[in-house]
């Protein structure tokens, strides 16, 4: 892929290889492990209206159905073009967020590796207060570690990652209240420094790359690393990870915080 990237790593790779890469990768089906358990909690709160934000090409819609009608909003036209095909949502609408009628009727809001590409995220959250219903769920998954912040990420046109207390102090500050978050990630954090180390060294030695690493390995390791967070999945049920490459939060705007 020598094209930059404009909405999404997967834009200008052809509808056959984007959709294979979603559905197949690693880190995608192990992320679909970590976010069933956080959906499973947010289920227990009553949720029947879901709208992902930023839904590329709809990998996760499949998922987010099982827990409730789902719509997805997706700027990229090709991006939305390929989500609607999945025919896992009742819709999607191809738009801005900043310049899209919110359904106050929507009570779970999904952002799935979003948050960092948008470069005033506090103007987006109080966006999101202002115009969804005052009782409404939020799942979000960002980036971690700012530490890691490197080539890879301004390739895609990341503004930041994020520490768990970062996240969390943000949602915090306009009346959320955190219900779940965890570092996830975290057995194959080791391989993740050393992979931002290498990217390091190479561009001092200038030797960058204008292609997104999508992170595509051999099938019997592609099977390891998911089984890896499969398993990081079941652990956070009873232990906090110290560090990873994610955080995930779900977090909940009561009613009474206006």
């Amino acid at each position: 892929m020598k094209n930059a990237v404009r909405d999404h790593a997967t834009e200008f790779y052809d509808e056959a290889e984007a959709m294979a890469i979603e559905d197949t990768i690693w880190w995608t089906r192990g992320r679909r492990a970590i976010l069933r358990r956080f959906l499973d909690r947010a289920a227990t709160l009553k949720i029947d209206r879901i709208l992902e934000i930023g839904c590329g090409s709809g990998g996760d819609l499949p998922l987010l159905s099982r827990y409730g009608a789902v719509w997805g909003l997706e700027p990229s036209a090709t991006l939305a073009s390929r989500a609607a095909g999945r025919g896992a949502a009742l819709g999607v609408h191809q738009a801005d967020f900043f310049h899209h009628d919110i359904d106050p009727r929507v009570n779970l809001f999904c952002l799935f590796d979003v948050l960092e590409h948008i470069e005033h995220d506090e103007q987006f959250v109080k966006r999101l207060v202002d115009a969804a219903a005052r009782d409404h769920l939020l799942l979000l998954s960002v980036p971690a570690c700012q530490f890691l912040f490197g080539p890879h990420d301004r390739i895609l046109h990341h503004y930041r990652r994020y520490s768990r207390r970062g996240i969390t102090e943000l949602l915090q500050k306009h009346g959320y209240e955190i219900v779940q978050s965890g570092y996830f990630m975290c057995l194959l954090f080791p391989l993740a420094v050393l992979s931002r180390f290498i990217e390091r060294l190479k561009a001092r030695l200038g030797i960058g790359h204008s292609d997104v690493n999508m992170g595509r390995v051999g099938r019997p390791l592609n099977w390891v690393f998911t089984k890896t967070l499969e398993l990081e999945a079941v652990f956070g049920r009873f232990v906090q990870f110290p560090i990873g490459l994610w955080v995930v939060v779900l977090a909940r705007r009561k009613s009474d915080s206006r």
